[in-house]
């Protein structure tokens, strides 16, 4: 790895994730803990981007099969969004999908949000059951924008609080899936999701 540092100097992103193929181990966070993805594959030791070649993390896992590499793709993004990584878009098919997500996170401002990972935020959310996570951005003026996800080897009906006064929200709110646009319920800064294993939500939450 010393001999990556000087490389590194003239790069703008890089890939990893292939080291966690496994054909032995089926289910993806038998390959690697939280902790390890925090450690090796967000990019600080290098100082650039990161994109995860989910592939290697999602070879023979298939909750409901048959499925496709773009199933595996999909599922990539529970574990990277929480990390606030990106997924390398493998096929030219997923380059539309990577587009309108990158772009809704350029209108709700990130580049101008306080960022909350899901091991640092305690004060801010309270998720459930075990195996679910959120990591926040708190924009100044366009509310919270809170990615779900279920990492969990089951279904599950995740349940999510927000700390309103700490993260300066109140009155009414409302809050929508931020890349489909369609509603969701919320109450005082409460709200829910049907989940299944690596499926993943983006809820933007406004004032």
């Amino acid at each position: 790895q010393g001999s990556l540092n000087p490389i590194m100097a003239y790069a703008t992103s890089y890939m990893d994730g292939e080291h966690y193929y496994d054909t032995d181990v089926n289910f993806p966070m038998e390959r690697v803990t939280l902790e390890q993805f925090r450690s090796e594959n967000m990019g600080y030791q290098w100082g650039v981007p990161a994109d995860f070649l989910y592939r290697s993390m999602f070879t023979k896992y298939a909750p409901n099969p048959p499925y496709s590499t773009n199933d595996q793709f999909l599922m990539g993004h529970a574990l990277t969004l929480l990390h606030d990584v990106s997924v390398e878009a493998g096929d030219h098919d997923n380059i539309e999908f990577l587009s309108n997500l990158w772009r809704m996170r350029d209108e709700f401002g990130c580049k101008q949000a306080q960022w909350y990972p899901y091991w640092e935020n305690a004060q801010y959310v309270t998720v459930g059951p075990a195996g679910a996570y959120a990591s926040l951005h708190q924009h100044p003026t366009n509310g919270v924008l809170v990615l779900v996800s279920n990492l969990s080897e089951q279904q599950e009906t995740v349940d999510v609080q927000l700390n309103l006064a700490n993260l300066g929200l109140s009155g009414g709110l409302s809050a929508i899936d931020a890349l489909t646009g369609d509603p969701v319920s919320i109450t005082t800064g409460q709200f829910n999701l049907l989940l299944s294993p690596f499926q993943w939500k983006y809820v933007w939450v406004s004032p």
